[in-house]
């Protein structure tokens, strides 16, 4: 698990951001996310200094993008 901050997530996503490669976000708790790609690897962080509505937002854009998100 990697710890980062809100603009370390966005920057470490950003090329990823499609549902291309990733197949699925599952929130653990809030700030806690595993990426799980379409190759099959996962990556999973905890997002250390973001708020319940910053973290709705990114969930939304990955929605719109196609992401399934649990």
């Amino acid at each position: 698990m990697k710890t980062c901050t809100l603009s370390e997530f966005m920057q470490a996503m950003d090329p990823w951001l499609s549902k291309d490669y990733i197949r699925r976000v599952c929130l653990y708790t809030h700030s806690h996310l595993k990426l799980i790609f379409v190759d099959g690897g996962s990556k999973t962080y905890q997002i250390d200094d973001c708020t319940e509505s910053q973290l709705t937002e990114i969930l939304e854009k990955l929605r719109k993008k196609g992401v399934e998100i649990e």
